[in-house]
């Protein structure tokens, strides 16, 4: 990539850096040099400096500067970021171009400086799991299996009483991708206590379903304790006295109580029955709701109630309750009926037989 060009010349550019005060760590090659930097930005209102005093307002630096801690960055940073703002290079190229001061959080070099460092934790994160898949499982594609109950089956078999330290670690993967997933188990063997390599061992040589990785996982329990998998709690403690063996310990684990004891105690509580046996919660006993009057207007549409002067109501008010209050709205409805077809016998006598037929 050859030298960065300036800006294309103009008769009368606007005065956007008019009260600025630019200065620059180290000036580029090419057409980016002090001469022209210094034309540029005068004709623009604004001044270059050459040194970092009380006035500047912008330091323009790399992100290779703040990284090394140059002097002119040294001395903007004790003046403080809303003193003296430090941008790059493409922050004056595109201002010029923009013809408009552009926000400087853009053209941050810190923020530059620690996007280009997760980038490259990003690298490394996968290195390492490239490297950690050639014995165990890439661990940016796998995680550790956790069932309903919130155990996680990371499962530590111990043999303190034969050699200190020596244990075996007993993993079951799920996959990261969605449903279905797959599973891959693996174990780790630490000879002592002091000892950082662990010896790997894996029965599959490529990930598979649940219950075939399961199975491994099982077999591999009773082999080193010699206790299936399902009577691990019942027989917890008594491993045979075989020093082959490993012992295993359950795990006591916080998130077992936070997720099923503690909302049954709290359920139990709020209903009155704090035991947490399998008794059922005693009911509160709870008055009845308060009846409560309310004044509802409703207009009165029935042509047979009439008050005794003979003429008929707009507007009447009824005093209902609070249960009756619905079910009298969904009854009564305010659309006013259509005129019914009068008769002969209606004409004859309107004001006596008007709604006989």
């Amino acid at each position: 990539m050859g030298p960065r060009k300036g800006p294309r010349p103009e008769a009368n550019p606007r005065p956007i850096f008019q009260g600025l005060v630019i200065a620059v760590t180290s000036f580029k090659g090419g057409e980016w040099n002090e001469t022209n930097m210094s034309r540029w930005i005068s004709l623009r209102k604004g001044r270059l400096s050459s040194q970092v005093d009380a006035s500047v307002t912008h330091l323009i630096c790399s992100e290779e500067d703040v990284k090394n801690k140059h002097p002119k960055v040294r001395e903007a940073q004790k003046r403080g970021i809303k003193k003296c703002k430090l941008v790059t290079l493409d922050w004056l190229e595109d201002s010029m171009h923009a013809k408009r001061v552009l926000p400087e959080g853009d053209f941050s070099p810190q923020k530059a400086l620690l996007k280009a460092k997760k980038i490259e934790a990003r690298k490394k994160k996968v290195e390492k799991g490239f490297e950690q898949a050639v014995k165990t499982v890439n661990t940016n594609l796998y995680h550790h299996y956790q069932d309903h109950t919130y155990f996680t089956y990371v499962v530590t078999l111990r043999r303190d009483h034969v050699t200190p330290g020596e244990r075996y670690v007993l993993f079951l993967e799920e996959s990261n991708n969605s449903k279905p997933h797959l599973y891959w188990f693996f174990a780790k063997y630490y000879k002592n206590k002091g000892n950082t390599y662990a010896h790997v061992y894996r029965p599959s040589f490529t990930c598979g379903r649940f219950q075939r990785e399961f199975d491994h996982f099982k077999n591999f329990f009773k082999t080193k304790t010699g206790i299936d998998w399902d009577d691990r709690l019942i027989k917890e403690g008594m491993a045979p006295a075989d020093k082959k063996f490993f012992h295993y310990t359950s795990p006591v684990s916080p998130p077992f109580f936070l997720f099923q004891v503690l909302p049954l105690l709290a359920c139990r509580v709020v209903l009155g029955c704090v035991c947490l046996c399998s008794c059922e919660p005693t009911q509160i006993q709870r008055r009845p709701p308060r009846r409560r009057t309310f004044l509802v207007l409703r207009r009165d549409i029935s042509p047979r109630k009439q008050t005794r002067n003979g003429k008929r109501t707009s507007l009447r008010a009824m005093p209902m309750t609070l249960q009756s209050k619905q079910s009298q709205v969904h009854n009564q409805s305010l659309r006013v009926p259509r005129r019914r077809r009068s008769c002969r016998c209606t004409n004859q006598n309107q004001n006596r037989n008007r709604y006989s037929c």
